[in-house]
This record gives C-alpha cells, sequence and structure tokens, in this order.
C-alpha cells in the first residue's frame, strides 16, 4: 500500500513531484540491491590493466601529488615534477585521495607511474581506485532511481535504474582510470538539480553552480557549460526586469561555482602568471576536428550510415567505394592523423601559444558554413553513448518527445544540458561516443517514459 501523501510543508525541499514519497522500505530494497550490485562486481571484475594513453597521464598527476604533493606531469629527471595544468585537477586529486587513504608503497606507485611500466609491475595498486569509483557507480546508481521516482514513481525508478545499469556506462568506467565515472556522477547530479524543484529556488541554484564548478575541474570543457547556464540567468534576470528571485538565482549560481574554480584558478595565476583553467592539448584537438572539414558532399552523406553504432562501418563497406569512407576511422591516413602534423604545420609558422587562434580564425570564421555542416554528422557518431543502447536510447528519446507530450518539455529540460555538450564536442572535437555519457541520464528517463502513455498522478507537466 502507498505511503500516505505530505504536504508541501513537510517537504524541506518544496513541493513533492509525486503522490507519494518514497518509504523506508524503499531505500532499504535500493540499498540491498546496491550492495548486491557491489559485491558481484568485487567478485567478477576482469584483471586490472595498467594505465595506458589518457589514463597514464591521470595517474602521472595522481602518483606526483600522492608522492611529492605537486600537480604536475613527470619528467625525464628525477625528482619532484614542476606544477601543471596540461588538465583539469579534480580526477587526479579523486585517485590521490584513494592513495593516501589506502597508503601504498612509494616504490609501487612509481613502477605503475613509469612508462613504459617495468616488467613485473603489479596493478594491485589500482585497486583501491577501481573499488572507489565503484562506490562512486553506486551513488549515481541511487541518482538515477531518485530521478525516475521524481518522474514516474516507485516503478519509474527501477525502471530508470535499471535503464542506466543496461547502458554499461555505469560499471565499465569503473574499471578505468579516466575521468568518466566522476563526471557521469556530477551530471546525473546536475540532472537531479534540473529536474527537482526546490522551495528555495535560490539554494538549486548555487548547488547547481557548485555541480558545474566541480565539472569543469574534472574535464576543462565543462566551463563552457557554465557559461551557457550563468548565460541562461542572465537572460532570465533581464527578461523578468531584475525580479529579486532572478537575481538570487544567479548570484547563487555564480557564488556555488566560484566556491570551486576560484582556488584552482588563483593557484594558477601565482603560479603561471594568468588564472587560465588548463593549458594544454586542446589547440591538437582543434587541428584534428577542423581537417573533418575537407569531407565531400558524398563523404558527409556515407558518414551518417559508418558511424552508426557496432555494424555502420561494416554496412558501408558492403554499400560504398572505400575512398567515401576510409578517411572516416582512426589511424594513419585518416583525417585524425591528418589533423596532428597540420597542428604543427600551423605551430612552426606562427607558433605554438598562436596556432590555436590562427586554426580559428583561419578553418572555422572564414568556412562557418563547412565547419556548420561537417559538425552534424560529428554530432550523430558522438551520440550513440553505449553503442545500440544509445542508437535505441536515442529513438525512444525522438518517440517520448514527440508522442508523449505531457514528459515532453521536462525531458528537453534535462537532456538541454546534454545536447549543448554535443554540439560543443562536434564543434572543436573529432566527437568520440564516450563523450557523450552526458545523455546516459536524460535516455534512461526516455526509455522508462515509453510505457507510461499517460500524465502520472501528481507530476506536473512543467
Amino acid at each position: 500500500m502507498e505511503a500516505a501523501n505530505r504536504s508541501a510543508g513537510d517537504d524541506p525541499f518544496g513541493t513533492p513531484e509525486c503522490l507519494t514519497l518514497p518509504r523506508r522500505l524503499d531505500f532499504l530494497a535500493l540499498a540491498a540491491v546496491l550492495t548486491v550490485a557491489l559485491l558481484i562486481w568485487h567478485n567478477t571484475r576482469p584483471e586490472i590493466e595498467p594505465p595506458r594513453a589518457d589514463a597514464a597521464r591521470y595517474f602521472d598527476y595522481a602518483a606526483n601529488i600522492y608522492e611529492f604533493g605537486v600537480f604536475g606531469l613527470s619528467s625525464a629527471k628525477d625528482g619532484a615534477p614542476q606544477a601543471g595544468r596540461a588538465n583539469s585537477p579534480l580526477y587526479p586529486a579523486f585517485i590521490a585521495t584513494v592513495l593516501f587513504l589506502a597508503e601504498p608503497e612509494v616504490e609501487h606507485v612509481r613502477c605503475l607511474r613509469e612508462l613504459p611500466i617495468a616488467a613485473g609491475c603489479s596493478t594491485a595498486v589500482l585497486a583501491p581506485v577501481t573499488t572507489a569509483q565503484s562506490l562512486l557507480s553506486g551513488c549515481t546508481a541511487l541518482i538515477f532511481w531518485a530521478c525516475g521516482w521524481i518522474l514516474f514513481g516507485r516503478r519509474g525508478a527501477w525502471g530508470c535504474l535499471l535503464a542506466g545499469l543496461l547502458s554499461g556506462q555505469l560499471t565499465a568506467f569503473a574499471e578505468m582510470v579516466l575521468t568518466e565515472n566522476v563526471s557521469l556522477f556530477l551530471f546525473s547530479l546536475l540532472t537531479l538539480l534540473v529536474l527537482r524543484r526546490w522551495r528555495h529556488d535560490w539554494l538549486r541554484s548555487a548547488f547547481t553552480g557548485l555541480t558545474l564548478g566541480l565539472l569543469a575541474l574534472t574535464r576543462p570543457e565543462f566551463l563552457y557549460l557554465l557559461y551557457a547556464f550563468v548565460a541562461l540567468k542572465s537572460l532570465t534576470t533581464l527578461r523578468t526586469g531584475f525580479s529579486p528571485a532572478a537575481r538570487n538565482n544567479l548570484c547563487a549560481l555564480t557564488l556555488g561555482a566560484s566556491l570551486v574554480l576560484l582556488p584552482w584558478l588563483v593557484r594558477n595565476y601565482h603560479t603561471f602568471g594568468d588564472p587560465a583553467l588548463t593549458d594544454g592539448y586542446g589547440g591538437r584537438i582543434l587541428a584534428q576536428r577542423v581537417m573533418y572539414n575537407q569531407m565531400s558532399p558524398a563523404e558527409i552523406a556515407v558518414a551518417f550510415i559508418y558511424w552508426l553504432p557496432d555494424f555502420g562501418d561494416s554496412l558501408a563497406q558492403r554499400l560504398f567505394p572505400s575512398e567515401l569512407y576510409r578517411r572516416l576511422n582512426f589511424g594513419p591516413g585518416t583525417y585524425v592523423d591528418e589533423g596532428l602534423a597540420y597542428f604543427e604545420k600551423v605551430a612552426s609558422r606562427v607558433g605554438e601559444k598562436a596556432a590555436t587562434a590562427s586554426i580559428i580564425h583561419q578553418d572555422i570564421l572564414l568556412h562557418p558554413f563547412q565547419h556548420a555542416v561537417v559538425s552534424l554528422p560529428l554530432a550523430w557518431r558522438g551520440i550513440f553513448v553505449g553503442k545500440l543502447w544509445g542508437l535505441l536510447a536515442l529513438l525512444t528519446f525522438i518517440f517520448v518527445c514527440v508522442r508523449r507530450t505531457h514528459l515532453r518539455r521536462r525531458l528537453l529540460a534535462v537532456s538541454a544540458p546534454a545536447v549543448f555538450m554535443l554540439g560543443f564536442y562536434a564543434s572543436v572535437s573529432v566527437s568520440i561516443p564516450r563523450y557523450a555519457i552526458c545523455f546516459v541520464p536524460a535516455f534512461s528517463l526516455a526509455l522508462v517514459g515509453a510505457f507510461y502513455a499517460r500524465r502520472q498522478p501528481g507530476v506536473p507537466d512543467t
């Protein structure tokens, strides 16, 4: 039997979204399910692989924090590294915190940090890290459950949790030394903040700013999402004639983000002479992206088939000649491979610091239409998070927005930040599905919403 309805005065965060709030038994069941799932994962997880590529960079930062107390990448010389900011600091700090708690031998950490990794170097150092990440994934699953409850009640909560787990993203990145585990948790929290109405909206704005600031400290591109939120709040403030509520929301959002960003920005200003969030390899990524602007109309059309998840490349190979898709992959002779050489060419001409600005001017601002057109298939490639799960979820999302009018406004609202990031990635990077992890919360809600033909009692339309 459902619990009795509560009045708005009983809820510290505002009017309940559903007629019923979770009971103690619901929370006990959720805790039991998550505990069993984590135990199963812990006993069946694959052997931990040594960190490679991006993972090696993040572990290198964390290892230097643990051994020397310095955020920076190792150099050829022994000893403490120079302070750096090529990447955002939150995820390496998360790993370093786990290392401080686990207290592994410095020699073991140092062995795993060095590249190439020495033979016989144990990856047991990473076991506490993957365990901590699995616990964070459990917290993400809890947020999925809460989002489902807000929109659909009890059955919807479990359905949203199941849909999120079926994506594979909650568990896959718990086993990798990559930022996506933290990014998915924070973006799920952002989805919950957008979805949940609070009695004091300025408080929700403050927590939203705090979450956006933490996202920017996880990956620097999320700083532009913060800018988008601030711009939207500013427009709302102007539209309402600087009403007290709108002003309070804007100030709370800015203050929440500043609380977490300012210490890092002050550190960078003191160390490097400017407060830039990062100073890394963004120019090289942009050079790889603008090489796609050379795509012919035929290549653009074929890309929508070639970049379908799992079966797209094999289907394109059966339907089209190789010259229409061979440069769309990764590896030698592709647009991505040519992009790195292009950056070095520009840097040799104007200098590395001015290379990014030169690429933006020459390849984007002077050819905006071509850049925008090519961004469409790149966004198509990037949206299929979880491969076939992403394809099914995208089709379901479109169906729900068209047919379930009582859910359309809510789904569009919670997916708007992910859509913004998808467009951003398609414009400035090679846009791979790993970046589209932002869509997992909204897609999971859409998969549940497909089964709700009518508005649920007590769930408002706005």
